[in-house]
Parts: structure tokens; sequence; C-alpha cells
């Protein structure tokens, strides 16, 4: 097997593929480059040399896609937003409370 250090599941079968969850607001392209990069290394031996976004998604239409995943393997969700989250739109965007709600709830 050409890529030893990945996990095996309770059957001792490797992956067929890798979802990255990186733990924080500030996801951007620089980031996931880096996290890319790690897990390449760390479990693929690789070293990539450049990384490339074939089909780059929107924030909408990650939301979306993310709650029609969740939806279908357990169930409907419901996403909150937190204060957080709200007040940083509303400073980036300068958008009222109202407008960045709006936005999010359209948005999913």
């Amino acid at each position: 097997m050409p890529y030893e250090k990945l996990p095996c599941n309770e059957h001792g079968m490797y992956p067929r593929s890798l979802e990255i969850w990186y733990p924080s607001e500030g996801i951007n392209e620089a980031v996931i480059e880096s996290c890319v990069r790690e897990v390449s290394r760390d479990f693929l031996d690789l070293e990539a040399d450049h990384i490339s976004f074939i089909e780059p998604t929107n924030r909408e239409e990650a939301l979306q896609a993310y709650s029609e995943d969740i939806a279908r393997f357990r169930g409907d969700v419901k996403l909150v937003f937190t204060e957080e989250l709200i007040e940083s739109m509303m400073k980036k965007m300068s958008l009222t409370r109202e407008e960045v709600v709006n936005l999010l709830q359209r948005g999913v």
C-alpha cells in the first residue's frame, strides 16, 4: 500500500477520499492550501508544489451543499448563526443586522 500512514476503518480498509475540517472562522485559500500541504505531507508522504482550486465555491453555495449533505445523512439541520459572525459581517459589509441575517438565511 503506497499510503501506509492513512488510518484504516474497523474493517481494515483505507479511505477513498479525505475531508479536511479546519476549526476556525478565518478560512481562506491560503489556509486551505496550508491544510492540504500538511495532510499531503503527513499522510501521503507528498510535498505539494502547487495547489489548484478546480471548482471554487462561494460561501453561500458551500453552506447550501453542507446543509443538504447533513440533511441527507442525519435528518433536517438547523443552522444557527453566532452573534460574532453577524457582527463581523455587519462591520465588513456595512450592512444592518437584519440585512446580514437575511443574507445568511438566503444562503442556507
